[in-house]
């Protein structure tokens, strides 16, 4: 077997792992956690100062109502795509963005 075959298999063996959700990429990994931290502030009463600090960094992006919609509130992405009048794919592309620059933020 050739180098080129191992590094092919290797590498469709992994996103087979992926699909079937044994691996994760590290961004989906760092989305969950700020997910968490989120759920995390809202519900103890948004008083880490850190995380208020990282809210107010993306206070002026048009999507930034999402965080406090969905962590707060628990809206779900259906719901906040017709609160802003989006389909669900670009507010959860939004969402996963605005969290991940509050996880950069934070850390």
């Amino acid at each position: 077997m050739t180098e080129s075959e191992v590094k092919q298999i290797v590498k469709e063996t992994i996103i087979e792992l992926k699909k079937q959700g044994f691996l994760k990429d590290d961004e989906v990994l760092k989305y969950a956690e700020a997910a968490s931290i989120l759920k995390k502030f809202y519900a103890e009463g948004e008083t880490d100062i850190t995380i208020r600090t990282a809210l107010k960094t993306i206070s002026t992006d048009q999507y930034f109502k999402l965080i406090p919609l969905a962590y707060d509130y628990g809206y779900s992405n259906l719901q906040l795509a017709e609160v802003f009048g989006v389909d669900v794919t670009t507010v959860k592309r939004n969402k996963k963005r605005l969290c991940l620059q509050i996880l950069s933020a934070v850390n």
